[in-house]
Parts: C-alpha cells; structure tokens; sequence
C-alpha cells in the first residue's frame, strides 16, 4: 500500500436487503478517494434471525439485545477480514463509520425512532478502532427523516457549477439526490426499490432475488393491481420522506395479484420502481 495514504477511514453498513454487511475504506483530502471495497455475506442463521424481526415485527428485549450483539460481532469479523485482506494497519485507520443494520424505522411518529442493530462497543473493542454510530437518529432529532443520508456525500462527489444533477438509487429502497448547480440539494426515499421483489422470491420462489431480472422480463403488468399499490398514502406525500420494510412488505402485495404467474407478479412489482419517482412528487 502507498505511504502516501496514511491515514483512512472505513465505512461499514448492511441495507433493508440484509444480504450482507459493505465495507469500504477510503481517504479524505481535497476528494474523497475510494480505496478499496469488499462485501461479506451475514452467517446463514443470522440473515435468517433479522429477516425474521424485519418481516414479522416482532422481537423481545432479550432477543434484542442479542441480535444486537451478534449482529455487531458479525460487523467486526468483516471489517477485521477486510483490514487483513487489504494489509491495513488498525493504526491508519481514523475511525470505522457503522451504519448498522435497520430493524425499525419511525421517523414521524410521536416519539420518532430509528433501529439500527449492531453494537458500535462491541466493533470497537474487536476492531480496535473508534467508531462513530447512530447516523438515522442523529439525522431524526435535527429535523430530518434519518434516510436517505446520502445526499450530502452525493453532493460532495457529484455536483457541477453548470448543471443540475439527479442521482438515482435502487437498493431494497429507492432514494433519489437532487443537486442544483447553485450547490443546494435535498434527498428524498421514493419507494420500495427491490423489496418487494427480494421478499416474494424469498417467500415463494426459495430464491434470494430474480437474478438479471430474468422472471419479470417473461411477465406482463397486472395493472390493477400495480394501481392499489401506488395508492398508498406514502407516493401521495411530498418529500422529504423516508420509508422501508414497514410499509413495503409481503402485506402490501394485493391478494389478487398473488394468483397470477411468478412472472406476472414480478413484472408488477418491477413496475412500481419504474412509476414511484413520478408518483412521489
């Protein structure tokens, strides 16, 4: 590794896709310089236990806690393979940025609250290394949603003095950065992404996703239902909004789509990434 890049920070996170925990390390200048990136899968049993929390909401104080350490160990074991893999030095690293995993998100309700598993003492003491945590809270209790929280860094890294510039991103949710050429931006959660795809493979096809979108591609739009669902009240809201697995889940799906062919419903449930943008505003 170069002696120029002396000191790195490490960025770690698992989406609402929860098929595995990113990790990157990269060095802050004038630029931002991505350095390397790996991604490790979540042991089986473990993918398995936080499906179970997203998909049926429920999970005791004791289980928490638990989950919250296994997750965080799970963290740690990545980013120390990572650091190993790369020939890092724990001492040229600044500090590990953790996301976490979400578990629950509630950015408007009375007492608003977001869930991020994976104990940020727990990675510190095994990694060595100062970490800095619970970004979607600290984002909720300025004024904000908690998610998306990319805008800021898709500024830094996108933005032209001559042009106005929309990144989109389709994850397990879709979010979306507007960055004006005057350098203000805002960003904004515009729908499910592949959430609903990933679950109804899943849960009916014993596969984790359509790979390439291979099934949609054979299916036709069931418009009906493809209309029921872009009725929920989340498109109707303006942005800023947030939203994830608590809203976009197996119970969404309409009853009479399920009686179509996995293509058909997968087709449909593809359609609503190409009509959220345009609904949400």
């Amino acid at each position: 590794m170069p002696n120029s890049l002396n000191k790195l920070y490490i960025g770690t996170m698992s989406g609402t896709s929860y098929d595995g925990i990113d990790v990157c390390a990269i060095s802050v200048r004038k630029k931002i310089d991505l350095i390397h990136f790996s991604s490790f899968k979540y042991p089986p049993k473990l993918r398995k236990k936080i499906a179970a929390v997203i998909e049926d909401q429920i999970l005791s104080l004791k289980d928490y806690g638990e989950l919250n350490i296994q997750i965080g160990m799970a963290f740690a074991k990545a980013i120390n393979k990572f650091i190993k893999q790369n020939n890092f030095s724990p001492s040229q690293i600044m500090a590990i940025g953790l996301s976490g995993q979400t578990l629950w998100h509630n950015p408007q309700g009375k007492y608003p609250f977001s869930i991020q598993a994976g104990d940020a003492a727990i990675v510190s003491k095994e990694c060595g290394i100062d970490v800095v945590h619970d970004f979607r809270n600290d984002h909720i209790s300025l004024g904000g949603e908690g998610a998306p929280l990319v805008p800021e860094f898709h500024q830094r890294l996108f933005s032209k003095s001559n042009q106005d510039r929309l990144i989109l991103n389709i994850g397990g949710i879709s979010n979306y950065s507007y960055l004006t050429k005057s350098k203000d931006f805002f960003g904004s959660d515009s729908g499910p992404g592949n959430a609903l795809l990933d679950s109804y493979c899943q849960n009916f096809l014993d596969q984790d996703y359509d790979h390439n979108g291979l099934l949609a591609r054979k299916g036709k739009v069931h418009k009906a239902s493809l209309n029921k669902m872009l009725a929920h009240p989340f498109f109707k809201k303006r942005q800023p909004k947030s939203t994830g697995k608590e809203i976009f889940n197996l119970t969404l799906i309409p009853k009479s789509l399920l009686q179509q062919s996995s293509e058909n419903i997968l087709a449909t449930l593809d359609g609503i990434n190409c009509c959220n943008y345009r609904a949400s505003h």
